[in-house]
């Protein structure tokens, strides 16, 4: 990011400012009171920036969450189920010249979808990604956030897979305090990321629990590996989620509600999971839930 590009419509180069940005950067820097490290030039940087202080992730896995961002579609639209090196390797074709690449070396750039396009006020075209269906973007410019505190009260988070070995589905919705969660593999416990396990975090739950001793921990083990059909939270109360409150009859609009947000929401954007885990979507022009009588 931020090396000389031609404008195509002056014909000119023109420089752009060196910003190097980590895909995985996280909170590690003293914008975000992280005491552990020195980043006097981000800090200053930000001094003179808008900073993000309620921010989310579509997807939290490395390629689908960069897919999302220059597609503005969630990972199950765009194709981007899981990522795409060594036991994530999803390509069958490695020798084979991708459009991506014939394009980028033929000078033309990819930009984050659909604020940079709003920036230049380029309208949003009109294709398809898979078969004749017609992609209806449900990404939101970012630019009004520039300037105000945007009105959005809902967000969307959709998950299918990681690592090859590691298929775990999930749809989340966001919408003020409440947090509600689908895990469509509930039954069964949810799979280890191979960098994960080798991690010192996840290493001192496992030995731990194994000892019997307290891991001091917001999950333990089990509730990490098994988890209910739906989680719902009322983040302004336990903002590190460990009440699930989708039983509690007291909450049962709540639930409802956004239930039906997520549901609309997988139908809008195709989603070919929508019928999980007790139906299957018809592979049709118009298609419906078909049962599987699984007793889910």
């Amino acid at each position: 990011m931020g090396a000389p590009i031609r404008s195509s419509l002056l014909g000119t180069l023109v420089q752009k400012p060196q910003l190097l940005q980590a895909d995985d950067g996280g909170f590690e820097s003293g914008t975000y009171n992280n005491s552990a490290i020195a980043t006097p030039h981000l800090d200053a940087l930000a001094r003179r920036s808008l900073v993000f202080r309620n921010a989310f992730t579509s997807v939290s896995s490395c390629s689908p969450s960069r897919a999302s961002l220059l597609t503005g579609l969630p990972q199950h639209q765009n194709g981007m189920y899981g990522l795409h090196q060594d036991v994530h390797h999803f390509n069958s074709f490695d020798k084979v010249q991708s459009l991506p690449r014939l394009l980028g070396q033929a000078g033309i750039r990819t930009d984050l979808t659909p604020t940079i396009l709003d920036w230049f006020s380029v309208p949003y075209p009109s294709y398809a990604i898979f078969g004749s269906k017609t992609v209806r973007l449900t990404g939101r410019s970012l630019l009004p956030a520039l300037e105000a505190e945007p009105l959005w009260s809902t967000v969307f988070g959709s998950q299918s897979h990681h690592e090859v070995t590691m298929a775990y589905p999930m749809r989340s919705v966001h919408h003020r305090d409440f947090r509600l969660v689908h895990n469509l593999n509930f039954r069964m416990p949810f799979p280890i990321d191979q960098d994960f396990y080798v991690s010192p975090t996840f290493q001192d739950l496992l030995n731990r629990t194994a000892a019997g001793q307290p891991t001091g921990w917001y999950k333990d083990l089990r509730h990490y590996y098994y988890r209910d059909r739906w989680e719902l939270y009322d983040r302004s109360q336990d903002p590190h989620e460990t009440r699930n409150l989708a039983a509690d009859p007291r909450y049962a609009q709540v639930l409802d509600l956004l239930q039906t947000q997520l549901a609309k929401w997988q139908w809008e954007t195709h989603d070919p999971w929508v019928c999980a885990p007790d139906g299957v979507l018809e592979e049709r022009l118009s298609p419906q839930c078909r049962p599987l009588h699984n007793e889910l």
